[in-house]
């Protein structure tokens, strides 16, 4: 019996012990196991205590304000060295240049705010699979630029772009402060207000230029984006926009479309929301809500860019997956909504159906017909398709084929006046010329080259030019002693050569011209399928000199417009920043889709919470979408970050509620 009470005794002390050791627990084990962190300091405040306030403020500005910019900047760069640019080296810029200094003064910021919190014991880092695609896709960008051949632009980005190493760096920053910082739904709903200040602010800045009273154009608004030294030639500044273009503050009327399909789910959801409160919510925010999205969809519709029309449409179907059958129980103010947005339509009828039928026939018109060899007699008015240039310089030889049939000028040395060439077809047999006709041209005896014709030679010495004419172009080419050369609209002398494609062999001209930048844009990608060339250096890399892949292309008239960006985000990505990085940015969004559809997909719906994460995952994948036609810039992003990083949090917040893992 005693031994039986000293066990007792024993084991009631044991637990004694145990109960205050776990009392006794380090701050950051109990943290660590009671909200699901993954490192939390001595310190570090609970959950929802003390990161609002003033330590959102970059986040806030990162996310709804940087886009609000518009400011005259000149700047510098060595664009002599390329033989397309006749830019000169100074330059000014409205839309990017001060944006991206913004970004990273917002993510310095930041970054100072996660170091004192470091050193002060604060700190708290959430639990979170889409670390490891950051840490990926951070490492793809920095060996980018390591091993960039054109390390100035790979680390600030292009002219008019600037979206290099340092901004995108800069981008993974804000997201993964974003996830660290938010903690509670009142900071939830800062970020969402904040965006949606700044929308009524882009949005009746797109109405006024809908109405051609653009208020870029006023004298307010010229003062406020140029420096004061610049206010005596204010008069001479003009925006090259056709007349009630919307392009905002972003600059280019795509992005307006792009960027809305992020808030117009969002918008959408919470007038949901607000209507669904019944009368337990506020009359003014129904209409606030309504107005937002009303005022989003007129600026998408009225932008004229089918991107943001096949993103919304895509967001659309992902909301009848994801809330099926809550759809009809919230039938009324999804009818209103339908209303909307059919009276915008309406409104905009001028407007989305010359885009919508401009996008079909971009789809659907391939590529003219190519004539070949036994075919029957061209039209000698019909631009023909140009198979190669092939300019033997050392022999002031150039071979060129049209549909099928080459013919061959061998020119005589330079220095001489007049015309001197022996035309052969590849046979070697010769070719006659007939005698110039009203329009100054030499055309070829031969019912296969009628679409050709010699403009004959101009100067003599080093300044001799032999020109060749095919309907609707003059292919000029520079005799020197040490050969014979192109030379472009730019008065700049390169090599003639056709760039390697793959895909869209019969509509060039797909997309509003894509079907020819993407077709130039894959083969880049199988040199980056790892590592880059540097963010935002495409441009350097794009084959300039294709010119005979332009002309074939129908861009005649823009033959020598400078290809910055390849109007697909992933394909600008990809050789920027490797393939790789592609492949990690697509894991974050993929990780937090599941995420989201896991947790709200039996959630009731009867909070600010989910409908507010409902809102920002659709706006995520119509993003995406649009993402296929449109490229990043230091106007979008920062808001697809800063609701990126927001949608992350909400997903912890509502975890923490639910008790989930």
């Amino acid at each position: 019996m005693a031994k039986k009470k000293a066990a007792q005794k024993n084991a009631a002390k044991e637990r004694q012990i145990k109960e205050k050791a776990l009392k006794e627990k380090p701050a950051n084990e109990s943290k660590k196991e009671k909200t699901g962190y993954l490192w939390a300091m001595s310190y570090a405040p609970p959950a929802g205590e003390g990161r609002d306030g003033p330590q959102m403020i970059p986040l806030i500005f990162f996310t709804a304000v940087v886009i609000l910019f518009v400011r005259a900047t000149v700047y510098e760069r060595p664009m002599d060295a390329f033989y397309w640019s006749n830019s000169g080296n100074e330059m000014i810029e409205f839309f990017s240049h001060f944006k991206m200094t913004m970004i990273l003064l917002c993510a310095a910021v930041a970054l100072l705010m996660l170091l004192y919190r470091f050193v002060t014991q604060t700190f708290l880092l959430e639990r979170s699979i889409v670390y490891i695609p950051m840490l990926v896709y951070l490492a793809c960008v920095i060996l980018s630029h390591v091993f960039s051949e054109y390390k100035e632009f790979a680390l600030l980005g292009w002219n008019d772009r600037f979206e290099g190493t340092l901004v995108v760096i800069s981008y993974l920053v804000m997201l993964f402060f974003a996830i660290n910082t938010i903690q509670t739904e009142r900071g939830i709903r800062w970020m969402v207000y904040a965006v949606a200040g700044s929308s009524v602010l882009l949005g009746l800045l797109g109405l006024s230029q809908a109405l051609d009273r653009d208020f870029f154009a006023t004298t307010i608004g010229r003062m406020m984006i140029l420096p004061r030294a610049y206010w005596d030639i204010m008069d001479h500044l003009e925006f090259k926009f056709t007349a009630r273009e919307i392009y905002q503050t972003v600059y280019n009327i795509n992005y307006v479309s792009f960027y809305l399909a992020l808030l117009v789910p969002l918008f959408g959801l919470l007038f949901i929301y607000a209507v669904m409160k019944g009368k337990a919510g506020a009359l003014w925010v129904k209409i606030t809500w309504g107005f937002l999205f009303a005022l989003a969809m007129y600026n998408l519709v009225g932008s004229m860019s089918s991107g943001g029309y096949l993103g919304i449409a895509v967001a659309v179907a992902a909301a009848f997956v994801l809330l099926n059958k809550r759809i009809i129980a919230w039938r009324k103010p999804v009818l209103l909504l339908l209303g909307i947005t059919i009276v915008i339509g309406a409104i905009t009828y001028d407007r989305w159906t010359a885009e919508m039928s401009s996008a079909l026939r971009g789809v659907r018109t391939p590529a003219e017909t190519v004539q070949t060899s036994g075919s029957s007699e061209p039209d000698p008015n019909r631009p023909p398709h140009i198979d190669y240039f092939n300019v033997l310089s050392a022999d002031y030889t150039i071979a060129l084929s049209v549909e099928g049939n080459e013919v061959v000028f061998v020119l005589g040395p330079p220095g001489r006046m007049g015309l001197d060439v022996d035309v052969r077809d590849s046979d070697g047999k010769e070719i006659e010329l007939h005698d110039r006709d009203e329009n100054g041209l030499f055309r070829l005896d031969d019912e296969r080259f009628s679409m050709v014709a010699i403009a004959g030679t101009e100067g003599q010495g080093a300044e001799a030019r032999f020109i060749i004419n095919t309907v609707d172009r003059d292919w000029i080419f520079m005799l020197t002693q040490a050969g014979v050369f192109y030379q472009n609209d730019l008065g700049n002398i390169t090599a003639l050569l056709g760039a390697e494609a793959i895909g869209w062999e019969n509509n060039q001209r797909f997309g509003s011209g894509r079907g020819y930048i993407w077709s130039r844009t894959l083969p880049l990608i199988k040199g980056t399928l790892i590592i880059g060339h540097g963010a935002d250096t495409y441009c350097a890399y794009f084959p300039h000199n294709d010119y005979v892949g332009k002309y074939n292309a129908g861009m005649v008239r823009t033959i020598n417009a400078i290809v910055d960006k390849p109007h697909n985000m992933y394909m600008g990505m990809a050789v920027g920043t490797g393939l790789l990085s592609v492949l990690a940015f697509l894991a974050i969004l993929i990780l937090y889709g599941t995420q989201t559809v896991r947790l709200l997909w039996k959630r009731s719906f009867d909070g600010f919470a989910e409908y507010t994460a409902a809102g920002i995952l659709l706006g995520i994948v119509g993003f995406a979408v649009a993402g296929l036609v449109n490229d990043s810039s230091v106007s979008v992003m920062p808001l697809f970050y800063g609701l990126l990083g927001t949608g992350l949090a909400l997903n912890t917040i509502i975890k923490r509620e639910t008790g989930e893992n």
